[in-house]
């Protein structure tokens, strides 16, 4: 979506999105358009004489997109049966996908009505509903092909990362006007502490599953505390089932946002998956390992922050995140291993 809007105007784009859509799909005529801003990128909510839609903004250049796999896995769950996934409308002349630049597309899905959560605002019954509902997944996906998640492939190549991470840092000593220089550089500093002490993870020996890969309480939708809808499959690939299920708790339940830990909650989110998808002795030795790791290397952000300095603030809050994220896996760490 930044890409797109370094070409055009907001309102440009959005004339251009409505267009498309009503010329592309029988969707009905136009009545209104808005943004949607819930997740970190901009999508558009469209009312039409048939209903409400949902337009869903794609980048191909993200290694992480994934725009087929996304239609065929939804596909795939709502004939085994689960109901709330996305339903997307085809084009006219058949497909999904709307190129509207050279690295931008875009879907369409009927809207689901109902509550939005932000993170660290999942409900307890949600959080045990929300890991229940990706074992399913993780069950009825077995027998598709889908890409490994480029990032998890690279979990052991740890000097590249650590190079990477020194060229930041030296950007981001550079950089006089911000206040946050401090708490960035410690970041950085926590980071690779992490990395300098990473432990070779055997990925032969992980419990690989083909799953969600951006999963949190913020794809959920509900209605009076029920899930009813799980969005944005875009990033569907091949992925170690702790690291999907870590990636939820960590980021959904209420206390992780204070790096405290309920361990009986904790214990009881683990058993409810691990009732419907078996984990090995190594998958339960590497759950808070991997990650940490994984969170210790993620440094697109930054790379952004670098980039497009005129947002710092916003990619700044991001990284705070993240901090805390890490900070509470590492208190997790030292409970149980």
């Amino acid at each position: 979506m930044e890409n797109l809007q370094n070409g055009f105007g907001v309102s440009s784009v959005r004339n251009l999105i409505v267009n498309e859509a009503i010329s592309n799909y029988k969707i009905g005529s136009f009545i209104d358009i808005s943004e949607n801003k819930v997740g970190s990128n901009v999508h558009y909510v469209l009312n039409t004489s048939k209903g409400k839609y949902f337009i869903k903004i794609l980048d191909c250049n993200n290694e992480n997109i994934h725009m087929e796999d996304e239609i065929i896995v939804c596909n795939t769950l709502k004939k085994s049966g689960m109901n709330a996934i996305p339903n997307y409308v085809s084009k006219n002349v058949g497909g999904y996908l709307t190129q509207i630049d050279d690295c931008t597309f875009f879907n369409i899905q009927q809207f689901i009505e109902g509550e939005t959560w932000a993170k660290y605002q999942a409900p307890d019954l949600l959080l045990f509903v929300g890991v229940d509902f990706i074992a399913d997944v993780h069950n009825k996906l077995k027998d598709i092909k889908l890409k490994q998640r480029p990032a998890i492939m690279r979990i052991n190549n740890i000097s590249a990362c650590l190079n990477k991470l020194s060229e930041i840092e030296n950007s981001i000593i550079k950089i006089k006007k911000s206040n946050s220089i401090d708490f960035l550089l410690n970041d950085i500093a926590l980071r690779r502490n992490i990395l300098n002490n990473h432990k070779y993870i055997d990925l032969n020996k992980l419990t690989l599953v083909n799953g969600h890969s951006d999963y949190t309480i913020t794809q959920v939708i509900s209605r009076k505390k029920s899930l009813v809808g799980i969005i944005d499959f875009s990033e569907v690939s091949n992925i170690p089932a702790i690291w999907e299920i870590m990636r939820f708790y960590i980021n959904s339940a209420p206390e992780c946002k204070e790096q405290r830990i309920d361990k009986n909650k904790f214990e009881k989110y683990i058993k409810t998956y691990t009732d419907k998808v078996k984990l090995n002795e190594y998958d339960k030795e590497m759950l808070f390992t991997f990650s940490l790791c994984y969170s210790a290397q993620a440094l697109s952000v930054y790379e952004k922050l670098l980039k497009k300095q005129s947002q710092m603030q916003r990619y700044i809050d991001r990284i705070v995140s993240r901090n805390n994220r890490i900070m509470c896996l590492q208190n997790m760490f030292k409970i149980y291993v």
